[in-house]
């Protein structure tokens, strides 16, 4: 069973229904970058699972948020190709970790108004 996606989703032209993905893609064995996806009905995607809203961001402000998400780190290699964590004792960060530090900074930031 693979865990759900997380990424943040700034609907930019409601009409069209598209909007751009931040996120992290990798793996856990490989590690994860940071990644920014221009996506046209989210919704209808076959791993589409949920939205929320959770605030709104100013379209003048997408460079910023993009650059606060760009200074989070994305999740490292955790696993060894024998599937032994590399940091015994260290918690695994996963993509959903990242989306909860990302959606913090841009809280922090005002990037993200509620």
């Amino acid at each position: 069973m693979r865990a759900n996606h997380h990424a943040i989703y700034v609907e930019t032209a409601p009409t069209e229904r598209s909007g751009l993905k931040y996120h992290v893609t990798g793996t856990v064995m490989r590690g994860m970058v940071f990644e920014v996806k221009e996506v046209s009905d989210l919704e209808i995607s076959a791993s589409f699972v949920d939205k929320r809203l959770l605030g709104r961001v100013k379209m003048t402000d997408l460079q910023r948020l993009e650059e606060v998400c760009r200074s989070i780190d994305p999740p490292p290699r955790q696993y060894d190709d024998r599937l032994r964590l590399i940091n015994p004792g260290v918690p695994t960060y996963h993509c959903q970790h990242w989306t909860r530090d990302a959606l913090q900074a841009l809280r922090e930031t005002g990037v993200i108004q509620e």
